[in-house]
């Protein structure tokens, strides 16, 4: 069985970052390009959905794409952190999850509550509009560990833009 657009896409990142050590993350992420695959994850269980879950979040570097998270799937993930105390994590890739405002509200809230030592979050090609600037900004600037934050293929319109500029002047 040959590999899906975003499998290889997946596979060059990898190769990337771990022959590339004095290369930035974040330029990495933002080089990922997510291309749409004929792999569908939206009918799945809610056990299948918390069986994937827990197996990518016992990786140092979970990767929990292309999965339907909106609702349960975010609820799940953040109950897990909840749980797990002291869990660390440098980098967390939740790319096309189909995750809205709500969605990215309580991962924010968790994350706030729960220093998990991330130091990159990718949130590409979701569903993530205007209406999460503050808690985009909150996390900006309350989790300290955080350095990369990667939006790119999301409903951001001018708003969210300014203001992130507005931030990025005052860091």
């Amino acid at each position: 069985m040959g590999k899906t657009e975003i499998q290889k896409t997946e596979t060059n990142y990898n190769n990337n970052l771990n022959n590339n050590p004095n290369k930035s993350i974040s330029n990495l992420i933002s080089s990922v390009i997510l291309n749409n695959s004929s792999n569908s994850y939206e009918n799945i269980s809610k056990k299948e959905l918390q069986d994937i879950i827990n197996n990518q979040l016992k990786n140092n570097i979970p990767n929990i794409s292309r999965i339907n998270m909106n609702g349960y799937g975010m609820q799940y993930l953040c109950s897990y952190l909840h749980k797990n105390p002291g869990t660390n994590y440098k980098e967390m890739k939740l790319l096309g999850c189909n995750l809205n405002d709500d969605d990215l509200f309580i991962l924010t809230r968790t994350l706030l509550d729960h220093e998990i030592g991330l130091l990159v979050l990718n949130l590409s090609s979701n569903k993530i509009t205007d209406d999460s600037a503050t808690n985009i900004l909150d996390l900006l600037k309350d989790c300290k560990s955080l350095k990369g934050l990667s939006l790119y293929n999301n409903m951001i319109g001018a708003i969210l833009k300014e203001k992130l500029k507005e931030y990025a002047k005052l860091g």
